[in-house]
């Protein structure tokens, strides 16, 4: 798919966010996370204190940014809707069962439409959790 850049970072920042907000559990249902990415994502939450609710967007090191690339970009390499929706079940799902889909960064952040409906489809059915952006498009409020 060709995405406008500026859409292409309001999604990357999502899956950062909806990455962090799942650690450490989210590890173990990504596929092929590379060890040191692991250790790397583990370490940033540690040292920064991070809580769920309240944390900077920026990654705290350049490794850090390293490990984000490498996880993120394959989920965002997927060819339609359906294929996206499907790469970021892992990370939705999970950040439903931590009860974190609603986190404050997700809920402010404009993300385009194919986005939104990709995370809404993976939301799991019967949970209380819905998608932070329920029909917003990108650029509304």
């Amino acid at each position: 798919m060709d995405v406008p850049t500026e859409e292409w970072f309001a999604v990357f920042r999502a899956c950062a966010i909806l990455l962090r907000l799942g650690l450490p559990r989210v590890l173990r249902r990504l596929p092929d996370v590379p060890d040191w990415c692991s250790r790397v994502l583990l370490e940033e939450r540690v040292d920064r204190g991070m809580h769920r609710s309240q944390f900077a967007w920026g990654p705290a090191s350049a490794e850090a940014a390293a490990a984000f690339l490498t996880v993120v970009m394959p989920l965002l390499a997927a060819a339609d809707v359906r294929e996206l929706s499907r790469r970021l079940a892992p990370l939705v799902r999970t950040a439903a069962d931590e009860g974190c889909l609603a986190a404050r960064p997700l809920a402010r952040l404009a993300v385009p439409q194919v986005f939104a409906e990709a995370v809404a489809a993976q939301v799991p059915a019967g949970r209380s959790a819905r998608s932070p952006w329920g029909r917003k498009v990108r650029g509304e409020r």
